[in-house]
């Protein structure tokens, strides 16, 4: 079979990879519990905070590696994950209440 709906069956092949590694970018799954990463996006925008400055944060908090901001978050356990979010969540409302 060397179409499937039009397709070559490398570029079905190339389709389902980028696919998948866009699907990490939406969510980050741990053991059920997820990031939703435009919520970290917003919650970066609103704390001010760069890339970078999140990036050193992971890394200097939960002594981690890492050379994106998810591929350090992929690192972290469970518990890390949820004292994270708590975290970033804390450092939201401590900004809002400067207000």
């Amino acid at each position: 079979m060397e179409h499937l709906f039009g397709f070559g069956l490398g570029c079905i092949t190339l389709l389902k990879q980028a696919r998948l590694l866009l699907q990490p970018l939406v969510y980050l799954l741990y053991e059920g519990f997820t990031i939703d990463l435009q919520w970290l996006k917003e919650s970066q925008k609103r704390l001010k905070w760069t890339d970078d400055t999140m990036l050193t944060f992971i890394i200097s908090h939960y002594k981690v590696g890492g050379k994106s901001v998810t591929e350090a978050l992929q690192r972290l356990t469970r518990e890390q994950v949820e004292d994270f979010v708590k975290e970033i969540n804390k450092r939201l409302e401590k900004q809002q209440s400067l207000f």
